[in-house]
C-alpha cells in the first residue's frame, strides 16, 4: 500500500463516505474493496477529492465496485498519470 494512504469513513446525510487521501494503488485499491464489504447494504460514496495519484493498477482494480450501489465523487482525469 502507497505509504500515504489513508481511508476516513464518515457518515454523512445518511450516507457512509469513505474520504480517500494519497496515492491510489494496487493495495490501496484492495483495502477499499475489504472496507467496502463492511458496509454492504447501505448508500456508499467513494470521495477521490484529495487523491493526488493514481496508479493504473489501483483503477483498475476497483473496477469492481461497478454495478454496484457506490457513488463515485472527486476522480480526477486519470490519463495524464
Amino acid at each position: 500500500m502507497a505509504q500515504n494512504f489513508r481511508i476516513r469513513v464518515v457518515n454523512q446525510n445518511k450516507k457512509i463516505v469513505f474520504k480517500l487521501r494519497g496515492d491510489l494503488d494496487g493495495s490501496s485499491a484492495a483495502m477499499i474493496l475489504g472496507k467496502l464489504e463492511d458496509y454492504q447494504g447501505l448508500p456508499l460514496v467513494l470521495d477521490f477529492s484529495k487523491v493526488r495519484k493514481y496508479h493504473p493498477f489501483g483503477l483498475h482494480t476497483l473496477k469492481w465496485v461497478e454495478g454496484k450501489d457506490v457513488i463515485i465523487k472527486g476522480l480526477k482525469d486519470t490519463t495524464s498519470t
